[in-house]
């Protein structure tokens, strides 16, 4: 292709983008390599400015500099894996491509964006260099992207290798936090029943920054490809007080005497059966809101502190869904069965990843007739002083579904987690941490299924029990017992043959013994 240079064009864009003060870097560089379709800022290893397309150009031939931050979309490239291995740099902006100007060998040559062509001057390979930095080296001439210096509107260019920080570079997500966007696992990284292959959720869906709790409502309830950006700060979705009729029921004398629970009856149940000493009910108030999502959806949020409180996020029909690093909270935690955090029932090719669940009134997570779920990195907080004994009780529930726990945290938390139910049922948990649970830990009942490796247990009082008529490989020899966990009779196990019935994925569990500090850093949402 012919591409004419316009180097007075270049010329006058440093003249009016270059100021005489060098770059800083001002936050945090993420180490991980880019994953496939996700969106990055590309920042250089010494200045911490970012690859820029100059003056928001739209237009072919624009230059590429480098500039501070801004959070900009002409700063924002899509990363795209080819068939071959190397990979493509696309602008969000302008949908082009980095390209080598006229496919130029020479040290020197210029880095522009091009419309995409598939030509070799548009692929790149990214090398890492052992401290999570990157060197972005052109096919067609074995050179590596390079700036200029550390001014904003340094040039970029291509040049020989000489190991320098200005040929290093990050890839910094902006959908996600740094460490919380990597490859889907577990069941959700397998093919399923609905022809998906894997879980992508929204994909390369151009990201839209949420404002508002009735902007995630809309947005978030369709089927059409969307990546939903949270903002880092906390969203406030409770609706105005709604009556409710409930049930008081008095907790046990050994555990709150003289403490009351109040627990909404379901479906022909009267307040006696649930333990109360009378049919009449009271009346309390809720304000949950309910956010149905649908097909095809990525909800990410932007840093430590994004955090929705007030809302079930209800799955239940949808598929190819992923909702990463963010807190939900506040749903009713004075009532019992007045909302959970997560409702999957029928869902599948479902991530839930690196969120932090506390304050809810039902299950921070239940699952019924699903397939293809992974819940990774979550960490459950049962603390509650509206419930009996102050720990929450209905954790998680998963009925008839297939679901990979990887590097959780139950903290604090009394029952269900999870309590897995149903001859379909078919869960692997490795990797995971609960700390002081009275109840249990994980059950198995009514012809469930449960595979446990390198977990670690300190102060659950049944760690992995059989309540009769499940079927469980608890992973004795690879977990670790601590407290009253080690003296415990339900660490049941024996059914080695458990899980065989499913196509596998590949994992490499951690040493149990080394996962509580991690576990407890890295779980729930985390800073970009």
């Amino acid at each position: 292709m012919d591409k004419p240079l316009a180097s007075s064009l270049r010329s006058s864009l440093i003249f009016l983008f270059s100021l005489s003060f060098p770059i800083s870097i001002t936050a945090e560089q993420c180490t991980d390599a880019p994953v496939n379709g996700q969106l990055y800022s590309i920042a250089n290893k010494s200045s911490g400015a970012v690859l820029d397309v100059a003056a928001y150009s739209k237009e072919p031939e624009a230059n590429i500099l480098s500039w501070r931050y801004q959070q900009s979309e002409n700063q924002h490239f899509y990363l795209h894996q080819l068939d071959n291995g190397y990979w493509t740099i696309q602008s969000q902006l302008s949908g082009m491509n980095l390209d080598v100007f006229q496919f130029s060998q020479s040290s020197g040559a210029n880095i522009i964006q091009w419309h995409p062509s598939n030509t070799v001057n548009q692929q790149w390979s990214l090398q890492p260099k052992g401290d999570g930095s990157f060197a972005i080296v052109a096919r067609h001439s074995g050179k590596v992207i390079t700036v200029a210096g550390s001014n904003n509107g340094a040039n970029i260019y291509q040049n020989n290798d000489m190991g320098n920080v200005s040929q290093r570079w990050h890839f910094n997500p902006v959908d996600s936090a740094c460490g919380a966007q990597q490859v889907v696992s577990g069941f959700a990284s397998m093919p399923g029943g609905d022809g998906l292959a894997t879980t992508t959720g929204g994909g390369s869906a151009a990201s839209v920054k949420i404002e508002s709790c009735d902007q995630l409502a809309n947005l978030a309830d369709s089927d059409q490809p969307r990546v939903l950006l949270l903002p880092n700060r906390a969203l406030d979705c409770r609706t105005s007080a709604r009556a409710q009729p409930v049930c008081e029921i008095s907790c046990p004398s050994y555990q709150d005497p003289g403490k009351s629970i109040f627990r909404i009856p379901v479906g022909n149940q009267r307040c006696t059966d649930l333990g109360s000493h009378t049919d009449a009910t009271i009346t309390k108030s809720r304000n949950e809101r309910k956010v149905r999502v649908g097909s095809n959806t990525t909800i990410v949020g932007l840093g430590k502190d994004s955090r929705v409180r007030g809302v079930n996020f209800d799955l239940s029909g949808s598929q190819n869904i992923i909702l990463r690093n963010f807190q939900i909270d506040d749903v009713n935690p004075e009532l019992v069965e007045a909302g959970d955090g997560v409702t999957l029932n029928n869902s599948t090719h479902i991530v839930l990843d690196h969120l932090r669940f506390r304050l809810i009134s039902d299950g921070h997570v239940d699952i019924h007739d699903s397939q293809n779920v992974t819940l990774s990195w979550n960490r459950f907080d049962g603390y509650n002083a509206a419930v009996c004994g102050n720990q929450h009780h209905y954790t998680n529930l998963a009925y008839n579904s297939q679901v990979t726990f990887h590097h959780n945290f139950w903290n604090h938390t009394s029952g269900r987690n999870p309590k897995l139910v149903g001859p379909a049922t078919r869960a692997h948990l490795f990797n995971n941490l609960w700390k002081n649970i009275p109840y249990f830990a994980v059950s198995v009942s009514q012809g469930a299924q449960a595979k446990l490796e390198a977990n670690y247990f300190e102060n659950a009082s049944k760690p992995h029990w059989n309540e009769g008529d499940g079927f469980i490989d608890g992973g004795n020899d690879s977990n670790e017992y601590r407290g009253s966990s080690s003296r415990s009779a339900y660490r049941h196990t024996g059914n080695d043959w458990v899980l065989n019935d499913i196509a596998w994925y590949v994992f490499s569990p951690e040493p149990a013994i080394d996962i509580p500090p991690v576990l407890d850093q890295k779980t729930g949402p985390q800073a970009n």
